[in-house]
């Protein structure tokens, strides 16, 4: 997991900086931090506020979020800042030398959150089978998702996109239960585009399969008010089997 990535990250940043320091005679490189001179301490008073500002104005004015990565980046100028003056004020600290090797490892982090953070494009299409519960009603169909996973840190990865089957159409999301869902499948919640109809759907994280149920489904010619889904599955059993494995597993 990305998570366990950044914390042996953390832990041999902090052991490679303790034994460089002792190497090269700095000073406390995790003592409290204290700005060179005056000049230092108000100027970098001045760029904290404009680094705090700038999003708060764009929200404001703008209706405009800012995202993680202007933080980091934002986090990786100050320390930036704060190396030049530690470098122009007090080289004989060599304290200059830690504060452009935090700047390295801020952006590398960065970097990393950036690649694992990326939103994956969905675009798949399934043949399935459409059915009622009573077997009235059984009807094989080509289903197409699409949208876009993305990847979080601590909980389950959010899936936002759309289901189309036999014209119709749903908005589907991660449902906010996620978290506690079972393993290895996304629990998505089904919304009709232009109906009253909803329902809950359970996807395979691999998007290599899935099962679902719609409710109070509004249509003369099947004239049904629950139908299920299973895919790729092309008889009433491989449906069936396919939702008892997704839908009701513990």
């Amino acid at each position: 997991m990305f998570l366990y990535y950044l914390i042996i990250l953390f832990i041999v940043w902090i052991v490679g900086i303790h034994f460089l320091s002792k190497k090269l005679k700095i000073s406390r490189p995790f003592g409290r931090y204290k700005p060179v001179n005056k000049l230092h301490r108000y100027s970098e008073l001045v760029v904290v506020f404009i680094i705090i500002l700038i999003p708060f104005s764009l929200l404001i004015f703008f209706d405009i979020y800012i995202n993680m990565s202007y933080f980091l980046v934002a986090i990786g100028l100050l320390i930036g800042y704060n190396a030049f003056m530690e470098w122009k004020y007090d080289k004989e600290s060599k304290r200059y030398i830690i504060s452009v090797l935090e700047i390295c490892f801020t952006f590398f982090v960065f970097i990393s959150m950036m690649i694992y953070f990326k939103p994956s494009d969905i675009d798949l299409s399934y043949n399935g089978l459409v059915y009622s519960i009573d077997g009235e009603m059984e009807e094989s169909l080509e289903l197409q998702v699409v949208g876009q996973i993305q990847p979080r840190l601590l909980n389950a990865n959010h899936f936002r996109g759309k289901l189309t089957f036999d014209n119709m159409e749903f908005n589907l999301y991660t449902s906010p239960n996620n978290n506690d869902s079972k393993d290895k499948l996304l629990n998505i919640v089904m919304l009709e585009v232009n109906g009253g109809s909803r329902g809950e759907m359970w996807l395979a994280e691999d998007f290599q399969s899935m099962a679902g149920k719609i409710n109070r489904l509004e249509m003369v010619d099947i004239g049904r008010k629950s139908i299920r889904i299973a895919a790729p599955s092309q008889t009433l059993d491989e449906a069936e089997e396919l939702f008892d494995q997704l839908f009701l597993q513990p």
